[in-house]
């Protein structure tokens, strides 16, 4: 999602550019971080081993860990919308 697209979907798009970057970098976070902990509640035991496996590796980025959850968890885009949907919420946006 682009910097342009972040700002519209969570309505910071009057920020100057620096503070869209900063506060889209920040929900980026909260949002990927509320996925782990939803997925792992969904993942099987085998699947935690090598989801751990995974942040183990020193290389491995939260691109290739999105990869890895998208394979194990077949509604993962209706998981990822709804996760953005509360974090809204929260957010009271």
């Amino acid at each position: 999602m682009t910097t342009l697209e972040t700002a519209t979907n969570w309505g910071i798009s009057t920020l100057n550019e620096n503070e869209k970057v900063n506060v889209g970098s920040r929900i980026g976070k909260m949002l990927y971080q509320a996925i782990l902990v939803r997925s792992l509640s969904i993942l099987s035991e085998k699947e935690e081993r090598e989801l751990d496996s995974l942040f183990d590796n020193d290389n491995t980025t939260p691109e290739d860990v999105v990869i890895f959850l998208q394979s194990k968890i077949l509604n993962f885009d209706e998981l990822v919308k709804e996760e953005r949907k509360k974090l809204k919420k929260i957010l009271g946006l």
